[in-house]
């Protein structure tokens, strides 16, 4: 997918080979694949990670650089098992425009990309539009196991993260 002004807003996806379909995965909205790139589908759950909504939250990139360093990991038997079992589909940076620009917590019009997860519009926020839709293909797919969404804030030390919760669980 694209950001507003063009930029690439990217999507990761970290694996092993096992459980690997016969088919590749399903292009569900190809204006959200410009490079028309079917990826390969596989038979285990789905972890989807984001980070960077916010421009001003670079602890959350360093945050995201070391689960990708982990998750890719050559000689970390837990790295192994996590690919062996999950497929990591990560975006290491959504608001690319807004951090190309400097800004702090908006977007390229001026606006909190966290505002707009009900009803994103496809060209004023398409990391956040094709971000959703994705989760939405995973989830009625019933594959995707876990979100989470790396964050910073100037108020607070260290980094948090954002999740879903699990009401069967409680």
């Amino acid at each position: 997918m694209h950001s507003a002004q063009g930029r690439p807003v990217h999507l990761l996806t970290i694996t092993s080979h096992d459980e690997q379909e016969k088919d590749n995965e399903i292009l569900f909205d190809e204006s959200l694949f410009p490079e028309k790139i079917r990826p390969i589908r596989f038979k285990k759950p789905v972890v989807l990670i984001t980070a960077r909504v916010h421009p001003g939250e670079t602890p959350a990139s360093y945050a995201m650089e070391g689960v990708i360093d982990f998750l890719t990991s050559r000689t970390d038997l837990r790295a192994h098992l996590l690919r062996k079992m999950f497929v990591f589909m990560v975006v290491p940076m959504i608001n690319v425009d807004g951090v190309l620009h400097g800004h702090f917590r908006m977007d390229t019009f001026g606006r909190n990309l966290n505002r707009f997860y009900i009803s994103p519009d496809r060209q004023q926020q398409p990391a956040i539009f094709g971000i959703k839709a994705l989760a939405n293909h995973l989830t009625a797919d019933n594959r995707l196991s876990f979100y989470f969404d790396l964050h910073a804030h100037n108020a607070k030390k260290g980094c948090f993260i954002y999740g879903n919760a699990f009401t069967d669980f409680v």
